[in-house]
């Protein structure tokens, strides 16, 4: 980790710093992925041991937004020494008798350290708020919205699904001014603009038109997703309502984060230049958010220019950008080919946002 050093010097240079201009960020939402919860039928050294273990593989599906990871050969290391991980835990009674919930929370950043040295893509906390407009045709009934209020099956399944993948996912509300923006019919026809701009006022990063209704015996989910450089659609088809809705959430999440977490580790060291870090919090945030994104950070320089920092990251320089840019507090300014005469020239150029 990077220490804070010549505050002297650092505090004159932040004097010296304008402050940069606001931009609109992409709206996110930081999730908390450490803590999960096992069922345990004894307090016993073995069944804690096992629910350790248990509890990191959710919470690496959480961190990785891939299901898939608790089987990966470069997880395996990490869940079998899954103890050492654990900041803290407790009992909790469960409904069914003779059955406890141990809950554990899992020390954040030797977490991340751990998965960044297996190699494992890590999705960043602040991800990207998801809107949903579903609309459930059960028989019987009249086709109807499922809304944030919402106390029934749907509503419950897609709270479990997105708390299991550590999606930030909300639910319209569905007040008056939802009701004169929005028909059922615009989930049907597909209209994602009207839907998209009746959500502004929930600031999504990604807007979501899902129609869930029960096609001879089974239930046909058909779902269209809008949002900053992804235009996706899907069927997901099943036997059980919960199940098809999950599913949902599982592929929204797996697409997600495929686009917003480094696929293929590599080992490369980065060059970045930050202007406007007006101080010494925002220079301490600065840092953490780099640390979180790469790995190893190195201060080469500090001018009125700006911060010059090498950033040693299991990331390409596209998946680097992407990552800080969904954080919010980076503006990206440019992206540049190091000149071979310039030993401080940087890849990235951003300005931090107030």
């Amino acid at each position: 980790m990077l220490r804070i050093f010549a505050t002297r010097r650092l505090g004159l240079f932040f004097c010296l710093l304008a402050a940069g201009a606001a931009a609109r960020a992409l709206p996110t939402a930081r999730v908390d992925v450490f803590t999960a919860a096992w069922p345990v039928a004894d307090q016993s050294e073995a069944a804690r041991r096992e629910a350790f273990r248990a509890a990191l593989g959710e919470v690496l599906v959480r961190l990785t937004g891939r299901a898939e990871v608790v089987t990966a050969p470069q997880a395996a290391a990490l869940l079998d020494g899954a103890a050492r991980f654990v900041q803290r835990y407790h009992y909790e009674a469960a409904e069914d008798p003779g059955l406890w919930h141990l809950v554990v929370r899992f020390d954040e950043r030797a977490v991340l350290r751990g998965a960044e040295a297996a190699g494992l893509p890590v999705w960043p906390l602040e991800r990207p708020r998801v809107l949903l407009w579903l609309v459930v045709d059960a028989p019987g009934q009249a086709p109807r919205f499922v809304a944030e209020s919402s106390e029934g099956p749907w509503a419950a399944a897609l709270r479990r699904a997105a708390e299991a993948r550590g999606l930030p996912l909300t639910l319209p509300l569905l007040d008056l001014e939802d009701s004169r923006r929005v028909r059922v019919a615009d989930v049907r026809g597909g209209f994602l603009e009207t839907l998209r701009e009746a959500g502004r006022r929930y600031e999504p990063a990604v807007t979501v038109a899902a129609w869930l209704a029960a096609e001879g015996g089974r239930w046909r989910l058909r779902w269209e997703a809008v949002g900053e450089r992804l235009t996706w659609r899907d069927v997901v088809e099943g036997e059980e309502p919960e199940a098809v809705l999950a599913r949902l959430v599982h592929a929204l999440t797996e697409r997600l984060a495929a686009q917003w977490s480094a696929l293929e580790p590599a080992e490369t060291t980065l060059r970045l230049r930050v202007e406007a870090v007006p101080d010494l919090p925002a220079y301490a945030a600065l840092l953490h958010l780099l640390e979180e994104s790469g790995g190893t950070v190195r201060l080469l320089r500090a001018g009125p220019a700006g911060l010059w920092f090498d950033l040693d990251a299991r990331l390409d320089p596209a998946a680097l950008d992407r990552r800080l840019r969904l954080d919010g507090r980076l503006q990206p300014l440019e992206t540049v080919p190091a000149p071979a005469d310039d030993p401080l020239a940087p890849r990235l150029v951003y300005r931090w946002r107030r």
